[in-house]
């Protein structure tokens, strides 16, 4: 695994839709799951591991880059 640092693509198959909602509600809310983890946590029922949430943009015309909205302050193994 390796440590996202800015211009990184993240491949299609490591992307997880949390959630998703029109831009007059103003904000967004998901929850997970807890645990001994270095991680931001665990999708529910004890799923994979969450290390980052990112936000796009989308509207008829396409979608803006991603931004980090959090990332996990651990990088065990990791290489950049």
């Amino acid at each position: 695994m390796k440590c996202l640092v800015n211009g990184d693509t993240i491949p299609a198959a490591s992307l997880v839709l949390l959630g998703s909602s029109p831009a007059t509600a103003g904000s967004l809310e998901f929850k997970l799951g807890g645990g001994a983890t270095a991680s931001l946590g665990f999708l529910p029922v004890f799923g994979p591991e969450v290390d980052a949430v990112v936000v796009q943009a989308v509207n008829a015309h396409g979608g803006s880059m991603f931004a980090w909205a959090a990332v996990s302050g651990s990088c065990f193994g990791c290489t950049t």
